[in-house]
């Protein structure tokens, strides 16, 4: 590969990875995209001659600022957000410059662009996957860079070189041909050196990551991005809109779910939005707002009662939605983690909206359920002061709502349904089962829009969605005297083992109604048929997505989501792991670290006292000894003059260990690979001849160097280097012991020859006429 097709690789490399993350963030439509895309291709023809034309610099300026116009079209009458116009204004500037004769400035304008591109990415793209392209990016980035430098260099070295002219023509013809030959880069190289200093980069960002102090991560970024918002969770709802998000796959939350003690885990509902009145077309909450509830100690009380069976905790990672709705499991008791909190009086749950940031919070529930025998027993009268939970008249009015219009068939349907039942209970599970066994579940339905909705499911059209059972059962159950209410929310999710936590997405979307009974409140009933639930497949397509989610969880957990909370949870961690686990160890290297202190300053005291048996005696409760006399002067200069032998000697043992094992490797690889040992010894002897001041020059073969040489041996060397290297001949155990005895020589640089070397070398070069050996 040569250097310019090298360099050229690595720009356009890093400009594509900028690119990607700019399309990441969803802003760009598919035009822009392709015209991009097509300038890329088009700048690679035009810098390698394959295409002549190019764009010059006066219109490409002239059309750079022919744009400002078209910025303000497209934000104040096309209606496009302030991102979407900056990302068109970067791309149309970064195009143009790359349809141009790119010069030394340019390439750096361009690298200084796609840096832009990516600080704006990292903003609007909070997904693990972006971590990947952050990595690609680095690494083009540092490969560009290397190239860029080198190919500065050059051309700063070539210039100072001068014109044909200047210098003795072999010193020129030389440095040319040294120049072009040393200046190619071995791509691996530079692989290993970029993914060296990726690895090194990363290694000082974590420890940076983790001690850097954080700023709320529920401050909003700024109103630019637009995130999606989710039909059928907001104060009005038209009946048939949750099944428009159930064809959605997008992800909507991640929940992981802690059961109160060894308790089973049971089947939720994330609770959303609830809804008491029905029109016969669109369903609506009249009960309007509290004021912001108040935070005690960092939480907000929901429900303060006494949960018995103790308490379920859930936390949510919420991705950016325009819904003012906290999802919890039902009786919510505590929510954490959120600026605002609202309240309405149908145990509604609000907060402000968060389209351009992640929402997490966790939220402690009571979610266990009263028995069937409970519920049935559950028939006091409601107007009884003993009751626990129990309903205003308004209240009971407003949940046994019907439409005006209300079809006469749907109240004769429920007598028929509940006759016999002789608990309430029992009427609500038979209105349940009726719709459960009697209708089919489907998302593609047709109906009449004339028509009561719910009137048409139960009558004609006998197949629907989660929303047509809950509100046929609210109705059927209020046409029988009994209060209720629809539920919007989403069912549990797909369960993620490897992580533990559920995955919930659009598609998860669900109905369900609540039934009011006087002491249990509020119990969940879902009569929709098991075709409605989703169900989630286990082959290897759902395991790859189970890890995809996984990595996805953790970079939300513990890189989104690492505040200064997670940074003193660290730290306590770490504390307690040192004090747990090696509280023994550190206790006793202390007592000894202590006793070697007290021992060493009874050593400096210039007047005499006792020694370290005195403290022991102290400690032990014996007498002490008799005083101990200070150390002579001479003592602490031997004692550090002999440490400092001690550590020279194991330095030199430690080296003397390193070069045997090298010995043994070059040993074995002479008998495996015998091309390659040749070339590593041949190269190992260039550089011991280098130490005493012989250069090869780029011209030379490896015969005429050693003969210029004249050392025995190098002529060995280079005699053994061209029958491996080039005769393919393996060397037998008696030529490898030879090879490593000759370099071992080679080593042996006498004193003369280290440091004389070296100054003629520099002064020779200084002044221009060096010879062909030491210019190359």
């Amino acid at each position: 590969m040569t250097f310019d097709r090298f360099f050229h690789l690595a720009s356009y490399g890093l400009l594509g990875t900028a690119f990607y993350a700019m399309v990441a963030t969803r802003q760009l439509e598919p035009l822009s995209i392709a015209l991009f895309l097509a300038v890329l291709g088009t700048a690679w023809l035009i810098d390698h001659g394959v295409i002549k034309w190019a764009l010059s610099r006066g219109l490409a300026n002239g059309l750079v600022f022919a744009w400002i116009p078209v910025v303000i079209i497209e934000w104040r009458f096309l209606g496009l957000s302030p991102v979407q116009v900056i990302i068109h204004f970067i791309l149309l500037a970064g195009a143009l410059k790359l349809l141009q004769r790119k010069r030394t400035g340019d390439w750096l304008w361009l690298y200084l662009v796609s840096f832009g591109q990516l600080l704006l990415a990292v903003g609007m793209v909070a997904e693990s996957s972006f971590l990947l392209v952050l990595v690609a990016y680095l690494m083009m980035a540092i490969l560009t860079l290397i190239a860029f430098e080198i190919r500065r260099s050059k051309a700063a070295f070539v210039a100072r070189a001068g014109p044909a002219g200047a210098g003795p023509m072999r010193y020129r013809r030389i440095v040319r041909r040294g120049t072009r030959r040393s200046l190619e880069p071995r791509w691996r190289s530079l692989g290993s050196l970029a993914t060296l200093l990726l690895v090194a980069i990363f290694g000082l960002a974590v420890p940076i990551f983790l001690t850097m102090p954080r700023l709320s991560r529920q401050a909003p970024r700024g109103g630019i991005l637009a995130a999606e918002a989710l039909s059928g969770f907001s104060e009005q709802v038209r009946l048939g809109e949750v099944a428009q998000i159930k064809l959605n796959p997008e992800v909507v939350m991640r929940v992981r779910v802690r059961f109160p003690g060894r308790e089973a885990a049971q089947r939720l509902s994330w609770r959303g939005v609830t809804l008491d009145h029905y029109d016969g077309q669109t369903w609506s909450h009249t009960g309007g707002r509290t004021l912001a509830l108040r935070k005690t100690e960092n939480a907000y009380a929901i429900d303060a009662r006494f949960a018995p069976q103790g308490v379920t905790e859930q936390r949510f990672f919420l991705e950016p939605l325009t819904v003012h709705t906290v999802f919890a499991a039902p009786r919510t008791m505590f929510v954490l983690g959120v600026n605002w909190l609202f309240r309405d009086n149908a145990d509604g749950l609000w907060t402000e909206p968060h389209p351009t940031r992640k929402l997490e919070y966790r939220v402690y529930s009571d979610t266990h359920r009263p028995t069937p025998e409970q519920l049935r027993a559950d028939e006091e009268p409601e107007d009884s002061p003993s009751l626990w939970v129990s309903l205003t008249p308004d209240q009971r009015q407003r949940y046994l709502q019907l439409p005006p219009e209300h079809d006469p068939r749907i109240p004769a349907l429920a007598r028929q349904v509940v006759r016999g039942a002789t608990t309430r209970y029992d009427r609500v599970t038979r209105l349940e089962r009726h719709l459960r066994n009697s209708y089919g579940y489907t998302l593609d339905l047709t109906r009449e829009e004339a028509v009561d909705p719910v009137a048409d499911f139960l009558f004609h059209v006998r197949r629907g969605h989660c929303e047509y059972f809950a509100s046929a059962m609210v109705l059927l159950l209020r046409s029988a005297g009994i209060p209720s209410r629809l539920v919007n929310g989403f069912q549990m999710g797909e369960y993620n083992s490897s992580a533990d936590f559920y995955t919930v997405r659009q598609s998860d979307a669900h109905s369900w109604v609540e039934v009011h009974f006087p002491r249990a409140g509020w119990v969940a009933f879902d009569p929709t048929p098991p075709a409605g639930l989703s169900q989630y497949g286990d082959g290897w397509q759902a395991s790859l997505r189970k890890w995809r989610e996984t990595i996805e969880m953790a970079w939300m957990e513990h890189v989104i989501g690492f505040d200064t909370t997670h940074q003193l949870t660290l730290a306590a961690g770490i504390r307690r792991w040192l004090t747990s686990n090696h509280e023994e160890t550190l206790g006793w290297w202390g007592d000894r670290t202590s006793r070697w202190l007290a021992w060493w300053e009874n050593w400096r005291e210039s007047e005499p006292g006792p020694g370290p048996s005195a403290g022991e005696a102290a400690r032990d409760g014996r007498r002490a000894g008799p005083p101990r006399a200070r150390w002579p002067g001479w003592a602490g200069g031997a004692l550090f003059w002999g440490s400092l032998a001690l550590a020279l000697l194991g330095g030199i043992g430690l080296f003397r260990g390193w070069r045997a094992g090298q010995d043994w490797r070059l040993g074995r690889r002479l008998r495996t690979d015998p091309g390659a040992a040749a070339l590593q010894f041949y190269r190992e002897m260039l550089q011991l001849l280098r130490r005493r001041g012989h250069f090869r020059a780029p011209h030379q073969t490896p015969r005429e160097f050693a003969e210029q040489v004249g050392l025995p041996e190098v002529v060995q060397l280079t005699a053994l280097y061209h029958r491996t290297r080039f005769g393919r001949h393996p060397l037998t155990e008696a030529e490898a012991r030879e090879v490593r005895a000759l370099l071992a020589s080679l080593r042996r640089v006498p004193w003369a020859e280290r440091w004389p070397a070296w100054r003629p070398r520099r002064t020779r070069w200084r002044r221009g006429g060096g010879t062909a050996a030491q210019a190359s």
